[in-house]
């Protein structure tokens, strides 16, 4: 009886064997195959710039689909921001454009002006907050991003100041101790 238990284990080792061989042969030859299948190719460079580039392949497929050309600027596709979405006006809570312990912004006016967004936001320095200050950002939404930004301080220490009205391009507002003043944000100066 133990001659037969070992026989039996021999040849199942021997099977077990040949099975394991053949499924290696054939891992192998299809791993071969696989390498010159229709599409397949080694993954190189940055990824990024793989997806953007199917992406681009992908928008000019479904245009020959549809019989458009696809709109090209040296070599980049087009693509156009609509400003008319841009709300206008004054936003008491708007984002900071500087970081919280530098800056206290009270709000924001913010309008749209020949494609270009002009923000200015009103508030004062961090930590002397009796300095008030405007900031103003122009940004080209359809450009290479901001034209311009800027801080002004006002001429007299008079605490953190609050926008309160516009006529074309003067901004009234209101210093922390009361005092009124005015901003002409197209020339960058300070009024009564």
């Amino acid at each position: 009886m133990g001659t037969q238990s070992l026989r039996r284990t021999r040849v199942l080792s021997a099977h077990a064997r040949w099975v394991l061989a053949g499924a290696v042969a054939i891992g192998v030859v299809l791993l071969a195959l696989s390498a010159f299948a229709p599409g397949a190719r080694a993954e190189v460079g940055n990824p990024k710039q793989r997806f953007i580039d199917q992406m681009a392949a992908d928008e000019a497929h479904a245009r020959s689909l549809a019989g458009k050309p696809a709109p090209m600027t040296a070599g980049k596709p087009v693509v156009s921001i609509d400003v008319s979405q841009y709300r206008e006006g004054f936003f008491e809570t708007p984002n900071y454009p500087c970081p919280s312990s530098l800056c206290l912004i009270r709000n924001e006016y913010q309008t749209v002006r020949n494609g270009r967004v002009i923000q200015v936001y009103a508030g004062s320095e961090r930590p002397d907050t009796t300095q008030g200050f405007l900031y103003i950002k122009i940004v080209d939404p359809n450009g290479v991003g901001g034209l311009g930004e800027g801080t002004f301080r006002t001429p007299i220490k008079a605490g953190p100041l609050h926008l309160e009205s516009v006529t074309g391009d003067v901004l009234s507002f209101t210093t922390g101790n009361g005092t009124h003043g005015t901003f002409n944000f197209a020339t960058r100066q300070f009024g009564p």
